[in-house]
């Protein structure tokens, strides 16, 4: 049941860093400047990274074991995203990218031999619903994505010391008890 839940949380993250960014890069524009080359770059690492992944793949679940890839894939689309959220310019929002579709892709590569090592007896039935999943988790985070863009969050309210906008008041000042045990009332995430 673990191997199970397991696989079906994967595929449900497998997609989100290639779906999210399309439908707010309106966004990120408007918090960091891009050009239009550099918005063709970032349209262009998904099928760059994803290829190379699969050469880099079987390799790494040589050296680590298939679960050890999976958990690598997964530090990595993890590090990516949350690179990413917090980019305060284009070179870090690209290396971001870069970390989270090199785990995209290793985890796409090394999720079918999950299925086969745990369920060999249900490859087809597994590998349909992992499909059906990969389907779903590509709709659903780029529905979501506007939306959540568009809530108050910290870096509207307090801008960066680089942002154009710096008459609002200090971060610091903000987050002061959040590490305590009632955060209740610290601003959201980004």
């Amino acid at each position: 049941m673990a191997a199970l839940l397991g696989i079906v949380l994967v595929a449900l993250t497998l997609r989100q860093t290639v779906a999210v960014l399309s439908p707010i890069l309106g966004d990120i524009r408007a918090d960091i400047p891009i050009s239009t080359i550099g918005v063709g770059l970032l349209g262009t690492l998904p099928p760059i990274l994803l290829a190379v992944s699969g050469f880099v793949a079987p390799r790494v679940a040589r050296g680590i074991g298939l679960d050890g890839g999976i958990v690598l894939a997964l530090l990595l689309m993890t590090l990516g995203h949350l690179v990413r959220a917090t980019a305060p310019g284009y070179g870090v929002l690209l290396v971001g990218s870069v970390v989270a579709l090199t785990g995209t892709g290793i985890g796409n590569v090394l999720l079918p031999p999950i299925v086969r090592r745990y369920f060999p007896d249900r490859i087809p039935l597994l590998t349909a619903v992992y499909v059906c999943i990969l389907g779903v988790s590509t709709a659903l985070p780029a529905a979501a994505a506007a939306p959540v863009a568009e809530l108050p969050s910290r870096r509207s309210r307090w801008p960066s010391p680089r942002s154009s906008r710096t008459n609002s008041p200090a971060p610091p000042a903000a987050f002061r008890d959040c590490g305590s045990r009632n955060a209740s009332s610290c601003p959201a995430s980004p």
